[in-house]
């Protein structure tokens, strides 16, 4: 009976240290969580600044790196540039540019819908924009070139109602033949 009574307090001792162990185990594992919680908030933070630092001292790296891929062809690669620098750079130099770009080479790629988004959308910003204003009769032109490649008649009217101002009056005539 004693050997069965010291078998069972020394299966309970084990069995407490094993949950002690446990437990600080658990407050160690929660400790170091926190640790790497700060840990990651602090390298978030320097992280996002050295990105920062690498994007402007880039961006016209990027550019040119877009620009080479249209001229070569590779419109779906110049595409990613473009898209890069309208998602990841402040919106300022370039920026009309790069939208611009990224409509040609999408609608060269032969993306008609993303083409058409990202001309419509440069076209909008071109009444707030003077950079963006720049760009705005050579997107109007292909816009209504594309539409009327797409068999989007009543889009071909309805763009040439809509941006008139950057379009030529050549352009205007023909709007009653859609």
């Amino acid at each position: 009976m004693h050997t069965l009574l010291t078998r069972t307090l020394l299966l309970v001792a084990m069995w407490s240290v094993c949950l002690h162990a446990q437990a600080q185990s658990a407050q160690k594992q929660e400790a170091s969580l926190d640790t790497l919680k700060q840990n990651a908030k602090r390298l978030s933070t320097q992280s996002m600044s050295m990105l920062l630092v690498r994007q402007r001292a880039s961006l016209e790296d990027r550019f040119r790196d877009g620009q080479q891929h249209f001229q070569r062809g590779q419109y779906f690669r110049a595409s990613l540039f473009f898209t890069d620098i309208l998602q990841n750079y402040r919106p300022g130099e370039r920026h009309a540019e790069a939208l611009y770009m990224l409509a040609r080479s999408l609608l060269r790629a032969g993306d008609s819908f993303g083409a058409r988004s990202h001309f419509v959308a440069l076209l909008e910003k071109a009444t707030r924009s003077a950079d963006h204003a720049a760009f705005a009769k050579a997107s109007a032109l292909r816009l209504v070139a594309l539409e009327a490649r797409t068999h989007r008649f009543k889009e071909v009217v309805k763009s040439i109602d809509t941006y008139r101002r950057w379009l030529e009056p050549e352009v205007i005539a023909v709007a009653p033949y859609f």
